[in-house]
């Protein structure tokens, strides 16, 4: 290598051996190639410049651009050979290091983590990154001073010490260890940790990577208690012995207890609380009652956690179920009726659909209340999605035929999300009363509900709001995307002519087209009773205009007609909803231009639409009220110097305002609605024709 070191510039490089590290060839290795893919040039510059002003010899690490476009790391060790007045002559032995280099960037990256943490240790902590050290709350110059077995609970220390020897000889033994016990300054942790053997500072070493889990083991090991406590829920007759049961639960999992419920008292009250509703303090959480109140103590400060105020809240309603439940002893007999054939939902109501009882599942499904429930008819939980012949065929079955009917129902929630159950609803007389129980399994997760949700029964394509997911997915700001709104014209005709199973047939049709038409990729949807929509991405509004041609083209065979409404994204709008306004604007405006028109979106279309409604709406308001007024423009002979005759015209009197017929006559006529207005008129004709007299 030859460096003129006045110009800091690489004038020759020749290569006496060549391992091919680059995938270049030797030929192809010219000065000018090595140049242009140093990554690493000031830093290269930098110690040849070393060597110019007195260092006989230097080592860098620097980044080479392959033939293949892969980045290599080389270490070059370059020695000075000669130094002239401007010039040094250099031998160099490069090394790939790039597999060293990819590990020390992968293992800087874990130890700077803010989501991994990072433990070395042998005997002794030697290393913690910043994650572990905040996660404890512990200065990491700190916590080198521990070991880990001063920290690690629920592994025995011998077993750790066992381990810790095997690494020292360099066994490379890799665990994976589940929620890891962690426990400092009276503050408990959980870890999931992945430990190897490394070498570390010329030593074997343990290193653990490891993952907060805290959160989750805490949810799991207090959802096993309200697992337990749910088994005894319905086996107790008095409240004494559920709280006994409830006590010997809770210690099982190692919490100490105070409960008083009316004169029963039990444990040692550590803390005065006034309050009616539930706290979560860290160390204890208490949970008040109906006539009483408990309060469950940790020997740890972070055991009980906001975040998990939902699992507390469940405990608590179990608590009080168990209360209404054991007072609801006339009950009993239709309970037992119900548990002995139900899956987990448990829901009573008399012959009318009121609810007489509902269990915690349905609580917690539903997200009332039971005192939200209790009179209440089984609607509130209605979705919408069934159609009254579903419930004219569940109503007969169950009240007029006394079976059970079974199906799968999709309900509706307080917050107004869906849930399915699977539902077997039994029909039980007793006392001369007829109830129904209705025993059901939450089936949400396994039948997908957002897919199912998002779909239109009738045709199998999305819903509008299946669209409106799918597409705020699809929509980038790097492409165009063209939104076809497509409506069938004068389909209620149709329904009304041949039956809505000729209509349906018809959707389904014309659904099918269109997904033989476009392709896989485009987006169709059925988004209103005879409404598609398709999104597609365009290139060229040339190639646009040759699809809408080839789309009506072959609609016209299909033996119906349609009018669709085109909006551009982003020229028109910004967002799916908004193109889709900007779309339905120009839809109508192409329902006004005939069977098979097209019109796209600009502002002039958008004005006249909103005027077209307006005037819609003041002939519809006009109609109703009997608005509509002649008045007459008299004509007068000069010969004969009197009035001969009149022209009768229109107008619209709201209250002591007088609309003209530029504001409405004009869609009157080409809407049709001009024939109501002549009906209604022709009948006022013998009115004013007294007046006139």
């Amino acid at each position: 290598l030859e460096f003129n070191y006045k110009k800091k510039e690489i004038e020759k490089i020749e290569f006496l051996k060549l391992r091919n590290y680059t995938n270049y060839s030797k030929e192809d290795l010219t000065l000018e190639v090595i140049k242009k893919n140093m990554l690493d040039d000031e830093k290269i510059i930098q110690k040849l410049m070393e060597l110019a002003n007195s260092k006989k010899r230097v080592e860098i690490v620097h980044r080479f651009m392959g033939k293949n476009e892969k980045i290599v790391f080389l270490k070059t060790v370059v020695t000075l050979m000669k130094k002239d007045n401007s010039k040094i002559y250099c031998i160099g032995v490069n090394e790939n290091v790039t597999k060293e280099k990819e590990y020390e960037i992968i293992v800087e990256a874990l130890k700077n983590s803010s989501n991994v943490g990072i433990v070395i240790f042998r005997e002794k902590i030697v290393y913690a990154n910043e994650y572990i050290c905040k996660l404890l709350n512990i200065d990491c110059k700190e916590i080198i001073k521990y070991s880990i077995v001063d920290f690690v609970k629920n592994i025995p220390a011998n077993e750790i010490y066992d381990y810790l020897k095997k690494r020292k000889i360099g066994d490379q033994i890799y665990l994976f260890r589940k929620d890891v016990e962690i426990v400092y300054k009276n503050n408990r942790y959980f870890l999931d940790a992945h430990i190897n053997t490394i070498m570390y500072n010329g030593q074997y070493s343990a290193m653990a990577m490891v993952v907060d889990t805290t959160l989750n083991t805490k949810r799991e090991f207090f959802g096993k208690i309200i697992s337990e406590v749910s088994e005894y829920l319905i086996k107790f007759s008095s409240k004494r012995q559920f709280l006994d049961k409830l006590v010997s639960i809770l210690h099982k999992f190692g919490y100490k207890i105070y409960v008083k419920y009316k004169n029963f008292e039990y444990g040692e009250k550590l803390v005065e609380i006034d309050s009616k509703d539930l706290l979560i303090k860290g160390s204890y959480l208490y949970i008040p009652f109906k006539d009483g109140e408990l309060i469950i103590y940790s020997d740890y400060k972070n055991e009980f956690e906001d975040s998990l105020s939902d699992e507390y809240n469940r405990l608590k309603q179990l608590i009080e179920y168990a209360n209404v439940h054991i007072e609801q002893t006339m009950f009993l007999k239709i309970l037992k009726a119900a548990v002995e054939k139900s899956y987990q939902w448990v829901l009573i109501t008399d012959e009318d659909g009121k609810i007489l009882y509902a269990n915690n599942i349905v609580e917690e499904l539903s997200g009332y209340d039971k005192t939200e429930l209790i009179g209440k008819k089984t609607a509130i939980f209605k979705s919408d999605y069934h159609n009254d012949k579903f419930y004219e065929k569940l109503w007969k079955t169950i009240k007029e035929k006394k079976e059970i009917f079974e199906d799968l129902f999709l309900e509706k929630n307080k917050d107004g999300k869906y849930f399915y159950l699977k539902l077997k609803i039994i029909p039980i007389e007793e006392e001369d009363n007829l109830y129904f129980v209705a025993l059901g399994l939450d089936v949400t997760e396994k039948i997908k509900l957002q897919d199912a949700l998002i779909k239109d029964e009738l045709t199998s394509l999305l819903n509008r709001k299946g669209f409106i997911i799918k597409a705020d997915e699809i929509l980038s700001s790097d492409y165009d995307y063209a939104l076809f709104l497509i409506d069938i014209r004068n389909f209620k005709a149709l329904n009304q002519v041949n039956g809505n199973i000729y209509g349906d047939l018809i959707l389904k049709q014309f659904a099918e087209f269109l997904k033989t038409f476009f392709y896989e990729e485009n987006l169709i949807a059925r988004i209103g009773g005879d409404e598609f929509a398709v999104l597609i991405k365009i290139d060229e509004i040339k190639n646009l205009a040759v699809l809408i041609n080839n789309l009506l083209s072959k609609i016209k065979r299909l033996d119906i007609s349609v009018n669709i409404g085109i909006a551009i994204y982003p020229k028109d709008a910004e967002d799916i909803n908004d193109l889709i306004e900007k779309a339905s604007i120009a839809l109508e405006y192409a329902k006004k231009e005939g069977e098979n028109t097209y019109e796209f979106y600009n502002a002039f279309i958008k004005e006249e639409v909103e005027n077209l409604i307006n005037a819609k709406n003041i002939i519809k308001s006009a109609l109703e009220n009997d608005e509509f007024e002649y008045f007459f423009q008299p004509y007068f002979s000069l010969k004969e110097n009197k009035i001969v005759g009149a022209e009768a015209l229109i107008r619209i009197v709201k209250e002591d305002e007088i609309i003209s017929p530029y504001y409405f006559i004009d869609f009157a006529e080409k809407s049709g609605l001009i024939k109501a207005i002549e009906e209604k008129m022709y009948k006022k004709i013998p009115f004013y024709f007294e007046e006139l007299k």
